[in-house]
């Protein structure tokens, strides 16, 4: 299997988490803090530990409707897609 990342934004901080290489289990990596750096962060994390796959959560309420952070993460998800 592969390495997975778990992406956890929020509009301060962005939580990261890798998997086990079996994908079964995910530990907390970092938690960096939302500014410009943190993109290049994440793909410096992609290649170093060699990340198959990045999983960003996407924030909704418990009814499914968005939230205010809903297209914020959209729009990381489709930044680090770049």
């Amino acid at each position: 299997m592969a390495v997975l990342m778990g992406i956890d934004y929020g509009t301060k901080r962005i939580g990261v988490a890798l998997s086990d290489r079996e994908g079964t289990m995910a530990f907390p990596l970092e938690v960096l803090e939302h500014d410009g750096a943190a993109i290049d962060r994440i793909k410096h994390l992609v290649r170093e530990r060699e990340v198959k796959k990045i999983i960003v959560g996407l924030p909704l309420n418990l009814d499914g409707s968005p939230t205010d952070a809903t297209a914020g993460a959209r729009e990381f998800a489709k930044t680090l897609n770049r």
